[in-house]
């Protein structure tokens, strides 16, 4: 057994080793691409992270995408879908947003007032799809809907939740834990009437109602994985936590998914960055690559760490996302293809990137990460950053440290715009993508990451919001209204400035333009301009 297990290794290690180093493409090279709604980071820069890499990728204009006006139009969505595989017959993948195809996106399936019966009935039409297609490879990912912590969404919830967001949470956290407990202890029950009270029933109802049509909906996205319409199917949980009505939900479709293996449907934590994974597990699928990925975590709490925003470990995340891209994880660096270095806080904590103690000035934990970094980038490994220390926003102290020892731009990837998970995904994406990405096509992705993530998200966007005033008066962090073009233009000067002082180790002479498309400060476009 041990002799055929060693075989076994060495063969799948040398497929892998071939299949990577046969950079030159013996296929076709074009992906139709839904994305979940039209933000830059899920619509724009995975596409570009594609494109740089060689490939065509077919997205529907931004008028049919989510955004901050509209909550996209699944109607048209399908016919241009059909449109697009007709008029792109080289194209032989598609990795689509489920979302954006029954609901409209993200926002609109927490929102919308669709019957139970039209929802389905969109979600059989990827049946129709494959019947159509035979030959189309389908990469789809959907999501469970998430549970904020909050009364106020930014209009990105039903109104109710500026009253009872945080109730609601409350409510469904206690139920999951008697549910996996076995029952309310006459605490709980206490408890569950007075929220109950502050929430009222029509807002339950509603609510629930809504979280009904979803479980139903991927639920029938399951069976079609179990009949072989997709060739990968993801669901992710969006924003939640240990205790949660999407934990919940996460655990009971576990169970209902639990004859299907991972080699066909994952069930994970997050959502904003899968369509940059399944982008990876086609192209490494286009190869018959199997990509080796080693890990290392900074000092401290690690791979134990379980960050805002979600549900477990960033151990159990990164092993899952691994799967994801049709990896295998490995322990040395020595043959990997990425070498994907976590950075966490010592004590576990993930603090928002805009608190106070997300400074400049070099912490141990900082300077130790950087101290990894560079050894492993000296050694020649590919390298790419999971910055987790920070929640929307990239960790000031660590990224000095690089800058400094001038390793910003050696690194494969870098991720650290969202929540722990969207980081995680974009970097392990991405990095694995930028080993068939020409040196120059790598720069420029890496240093729109770092605009967008160290500059914007982790200083500028906070510098913003105590300007509000001056852009116009009826301007906030969540609607700048009539100010959208003077914080456009005092974005891209504090961000030029950013760049001069900061990224003197990228070959980059060019100009940028920074806009905020959906008209809040939440995220940025960044755009370079050659």
């Amino acid at each position: 057994m041990r002799t055929i297990s060693f075989i076994f290794i060495f063969a799948v290690f040398m497929l892998s080793a071939a299949a990577g180093a046969a950079q030159p493409r013996v296929f076709n090279d074009c992906i139709i691409f839904i994305p979940i709604d039209s933000r830059p980071i899920t619509n724009m820069y995975t596409a570009d992270t594609m494109r740089q890499a060689g490939y065509k990728i077919v997205v529907p204009p931004e008028e049919l995408l989510g955004g901050t006006v509209n909550n996209g139009d699944p109607d048209k969505l399908w016919s241009w879908l059909n449109e697009a595989i007709k008029e792109n017959s080289s194209c032989r993948a598609m990795v689509i947003s489920t979302d954006a195809l029954i609901y409209g996106s993200l926002v609109a399936s927490r929102k919308h007032e669709i019957p139970e019966e039209v929802v389905l009935e969109r979600a059989e039409g990827l049946r129709q799809i494959k019947a159509r297609y035979p030959y189309m490879r389908i990469y789809a990912f959907s999501s469970i809907m998430r549970t904020p912590q909050m009364y106020d969404t930014g209009g990105k919830e039903p109104d109710y939740y500026k009253q009872c967001g945080v109730e609601l949470y409350q409510y469904s956290a206690i139920m999951d834990r008697a549910e996996m407990n076995g029952g309310l202890t006459d605490e709980d029950i206490a408890q569950v009437k007075y929220l109950w009270s502050v929430i009222g029933e029509a807002n339950i109802s509603d609510w629930f109602g809504r979280r009904e049509k979803n479980f139903a909906v991927n639920q029938k996205l399951i069976d079609l994985a179990r009949e072989g319409v997709f060739d990968y199917l993801v669901i992710g949980r969006d924003d939640n936590a240990p205790l949660s009505q999407t934990h919940r939900e996460g655990r009971k479709l576990k169970e209902y998914a639990a004859d299907l293996d991972d080699t066909r449907f994952l069930n994970t934590s997050g959502i904003d960055e899968i369509a940059m994974l399944l982008m990876a597990r086609a192209d490494s699928d286009f190869r018959a690559d199997l990509p080796f990925i080693s890990v290392a975590y900074n000092d401290g709490a690690g791979k134990n760490t379980i960050p805002g925003f979600s549900d477990e470990p960033i151990g159990d995340t990164v092993e899952a996302y691994i799967r994801c891209v049709g990896g295998l994880q490995v322990k040395k660096p020595d043959h990997a293809d990425l070498f994907v270095l976590v950075n966490t806080l010592a004590d576990g904590i993930n603090p928002f990137s805009g608190s106070e103690s997300n400074r400049f000035t070099v912490r141990e934990d900082a300077r130790c990460f950087a101290d990894m970094t560079e050894r492993a980038v000296r050694e020649g490994y590919p390298v790419t950053v999971a910055d987790l220390a920070f929640y929307n926003g990239a960790d000031n102290a660590m990224m000095a440290e690089l800058e400094k020892r001038r390793l910003l731009s050696e690194l494969m990837s870098y991720g650290g715009w969202n929540t722990a998970t969207n980081s995680l995904g974009t970097a392990i994406g991405q990095g694995l993508t930028a080993r068939f990405t020409p040196y120059n096509g790598r720069q420029q992705l890496l240093l729109t990451r770092y605009l967008d993530e160290w500059a914007y998200e982790a200083n500028i966007r906070q510098i913003l919001s105590g300007m509000l005033s001056t852009f116009s008066p009826d301007a906030s962090g969540a609607n700048l209204g009539s100010g959208l073009d003077n914080a456009g233009i005092a974005c891209t000067n504090l961000t030029r400035a950013f760049m001069k002082e900061h990224m003197g180790s990228f070959d980059y002479d060019g100009d940028i333009k920074i806009t905020l498309p959906w008209n809040r400060l939440f995220e940025n476009r960044v755009e370079l301009i050659q």
